[in-house]
């Protein structure tokens, strides 16, 4: 972190043309993915008995079949499919439901809710910390993980939030490989941005004591849906069946995620080409007035920016009214997250990825 910020001294902003803004949403709003001709369809089709009975197969069986097809290639069957109401519900059903007590290592800064959740309930949490760049090394994860005997759970989010990283297929599985009695959960809430092929589900057939979790929120837009599943080693099916909860998700939600993942390839594509570009425009847009933005991956829409000037980036966006996600709200899994720290979520509006370009600009006060 390098670069030094470029006219930003006035901390006062006394700007008329500043006050009253309408806020625009950074941080965590999901562009729908179905239309509304999309959703009228689904209703009109819909079986009304369906939404009265409970599904004896615990599941829908159309977004099973759905998702057997999409992972085709990774050897996977049905047995190793489990559903959830969203990402968070699964990992909750491994941590409290398969332990007495959580020891988990992971990488720092992540998604803090997970490890969060840990702590608060009594367990432990560790980390390794991407260097003072925000470069992770995977090989640093690994000696712990050699080097620990009481760590039960490894918790990877790939991409990582809040930088957006992405770790590559063959790093995930030096992690794998090295992985002793631990259960490695791999979280890819926003891996639906980036290849299949690069998935760590393609890995779950050949190493024991994986858990993948993907999640039908962020790419797919269902965020309010609650729909996840996760797709498990062979050799925690049977423990996952002992906890697994009935009827989730709901079968309206099912229907509506199964509708989603067999949208048009061409639609999916333009939409990941849309919000590339997008990242693209805020962060040269952001470095070339010095901010400094951490490693991260192009399709992945969601970045970290800070500065080396101490300017606290949260009253910046809040008196321009754009919200973002504090660095703050990532202290957990890295202490050096504060305010000082702003995760930016890339919208698909272009022409709101033009007005926080013109308002930062209002703000840069010589």
């Amino acid at each position: 972190m390098n670069k030094t910020i470029k006219h930003f001294r006035n901390y006062d902003l006394r700007l008329s043309y500043l006050d009253d803004l309408e806020l625009i949403d950074f941080s965590i709003k999901n562009m729908p993915f179905l239309t509304q001709d999309d959703i009228k369809q689904v209703f009109s089709e819909i079986n009304i008995q369906l939404l009265a009975d409970y599904n004896h197969t615990w599941y829908f069986p159309p977004l099973m079949f759905s998702l057997l097809d999409k992972w085709n290639v990774s050897g996977i069957s049905k047995k190793n499919l489990f559903f959830g109401h969203g990402s968070f519900n699964l990992i909750e059903r491994i941590k409290y439901k398969l332990f007495y007590k959580v020891n988990m290592l992971g990488f720092g800064p992540q998604f803090n809710e997970i490890p969060g959740n840990v702590v608060a309930s009594r367990g432990a949490y560790t980390n390794v910390l991407a260097d003072n760049n925000f470069v992770f090394d995977e090989n640093l994860l690994i000696s712990k993980i050699i080097s620990s005997k009481n760590i039960n759970i490894i918790y990877v989010d790939n991409p990582n939030n809040p930088t957006g990283f992405f770790f590559s297929l063959d790093k995930i599985e030096r992690i794998a490989r090295n992985n002793n009695n631990a259960i490695l959960i791999v979280d890819e809430a926003y891996a639906d941005f980036i290849s299949d092929s690069q998935s760590s589900i393609m890995l779950v057939k050949k190493y024991s004591n994986m858990v993948v979790v993907r999640s039908f929120s962020k790419f797919y837009g269902l965020a309010s849906m609650r729909v996840a599943y996760a797709v498990v080693s062979d050799n925690l099916v049977n423990h996952f069946r002992k906890i697994d909860t009935p009827f989730e998700p709901t079968i309206l939600s099912s229907i509506l995620a199964n509708k989603a993942l067999n949208k048009e390839l061409s639609f999916q594509e333009k939409t990941k080409k849309c919000l590339s570009a997008n990242k693209k425009i805020l962060i040269q847009h952001l470095e070339n007035q010095g901010y400094f933005v951490a490693p991260t991956n192009f399709n992945v829409p969601i970045f970290l920016i800070t500065t080396n000037d101490q300017i606290n980036l949260k009253k910046m966006f809040d008196k321009i009214s754009i919200k973002v996600i504090c660095g703050s709200s990532f202290n957990i899994t890295d202490k050096r997250m504060n305010n000082y720290f702003a995760r930016i979520k890339v919208p698909e509006n272009k022409n709101l990825c033009s007005e926080f370009v013109v308002r930062i600009k209002k703000w840069e006060v010589s």
